[in-house]
């Protein structure tokens, strides 16, 4: 089965809002996952964190919470789930996380995986899941068990990971985008998240240590070799996808996700990949939101979730004067 719906359904601008938050996540929590450098403050992360609970988080009901989308109708995507979950965790919110946490079980499909699209009634117009909120959420529920020293977090993470497992996972390793797609889908290189693969292993070793190698070769293929940049989405034989190929608001976060990665693995490959990108973005006169592969500009103007995801690709090696500089703008 393809589930085309995730191409027809226009994420940007919950995603440029997220993007944001994902990367205030990555970068606030250096110290977290073993980095020794930050520069957003713990005030700006709390203000970032407080003004995103009053825009976008809502009560579905008095046990159960869900990130909005205003422009979409105030629709649900299970993305916001995974972003709302990861975000909460970090600024300690024990409550918002349960709650998010018991909107995203409520919605589940048959293999246990959240259904990626909810309107504003609560009905789910969008079946299926998608494989990066998934990650998402059970990173997050792993960061929650720790945290909070809750035993049924761990639980629910190890079922969620195994969920995955069978039915995100191919049989040559590869990161499906979601549950309902048919043999050999498009790929999203932004779905991938080395780090959490990771993690992951204490539940599987061998199968998470393979999906891990495979993916990160998946990642290396798809990045221009002269700009290091990343497509939204790739065929499933690694070649450009026609319809997806820029650096698009997908796209942006995979220095987000190779940021996690290198601070918790120092590896050589996720700092390769991110000093490609910088080395780019880092020579430009002037920075824009969106570019082909090649390095030509789609737009005149930057946004904060570009700016967003050039921090990140400064972060792992520290360059503060250009991360302050993304961050004030």
């Amino acid at each position: 089965m393809y589930m085309s719906t995730c191409f027809r359904y226009n994420k940007r601008k919950l995603l440029a809002v997220l993007s944001v938050v994902f990367a205030t996540i990555a970068i606030f929590t250096a110290g977290y996952f073993g980095g020794e450098h930050h520069v957003c403050n713990i005030q700006q992360i709390t203000s970032t964190y407080r003004n995103w609970k009053m825009a976008y988080l809502r009560a579905a009901n008095s046990q159960m919470s869900r990130v909005i989308d205003p422009e979409m109708g105030n629709v649900t995507v299970s993305e916001g789930i995974g972003y709302g979950m990861l975000f909460s965790v970090a600024q300690d919110d024990p409550s918002v996380f349960k709650c998010l946490w018991k909107y995203a079980q409520y919605y589940m499909d048959d293999n246990g995986l959240m259904n990626w699209k909810i309107d504003a009634d609560g009905n789910v117009i969008g079946t299926g899941a998608a494989s990066d909120a998934d990650e998402d959420m059970a990173y997050a529920l792993l960061l929650a068990s720790k945290k909070w020293k809750n035993p049924s977090y761990l639980k629910n993470a190890q079922t969620l990971v195994k969920s995955i497992q069978m039915h995100e996972i191919d049989s040559r390793y590869v990161l499906l985008p979601g549950d309902k797609w048919r043999v050999n889908p498009p790929l999203n290189p932004s779905y991938i998240s080395p780090q959490y693969y990771k993690v992951f292993e204490k539940f599987d070793y061998t199968f998470w240590d393979k999906v891990y190698n495979v993916n990160f070769e998946i990642l290396i293929s798809s990045a221009d070799r002269q700009t290091g940049l990343f497509p939204d989405w790739i065929n499933y034989d690694r070649s450009l996808n026609s319809d997806n190929s820029n650096y698009g608001y997908d796209a942006i976060r995979v220095p987000i996700r190779l940021l996690y990665t290198y601070q918790a693995e120092k590896d050589s490959q996720s700092a390769t990949l991110l000093a490609k990108i910088y080395n780019y973005v880092s020579n430009k006169s002037s920075l824009v939101a969106g570019y082909s592969l090649n390095g030509n500009p789609l737009v005149r103007y930057l946004n904060t979730s570009y700016l967003a995801s050039y921090a990140a690709v400064a972060s792992y090696n520290n360059q503060t004067a250009f991360i302050r500089k993304c961050w004030k703008n």
